[in-house]
């Protein structure tokens, strides 16, 4: 059974290599399957999270609320 590592490579070795899925496991032990589900792991794991450009804004003091809503702004 193949590693994470060395299908990892694989899968790196794949990406470099400018074939397509079925003409580069012609010779490998392994089926398409299982190759597929290792690019999506590769890929899920190997992917950047996004940065948000969006800022969390900073929850309003209680007194503070009640005064506003009092003097007729809704929060």
């Amino acid at each position: 059974m193949a590693t994470k590592e060395e299908m990892y490579k694989e899968v790196q070795l794949w990406k470099s290599s400018g074939k397509n899925k079925v003409d580069f496991i012609l010779d490998k032990e392994y089926s398409k399957a299982k190759f597929e589900y290792w690019i999506n792991k590769y890929n899920k794991e190997k992917a950047k999270p996004t940065k948000s450009s969006f800022k969390e804004i900073p929850k309003m003091p209680r007194d503070l609320a009640q005064l506003l809503v009092a003097l007729g702004f809704h929060t």
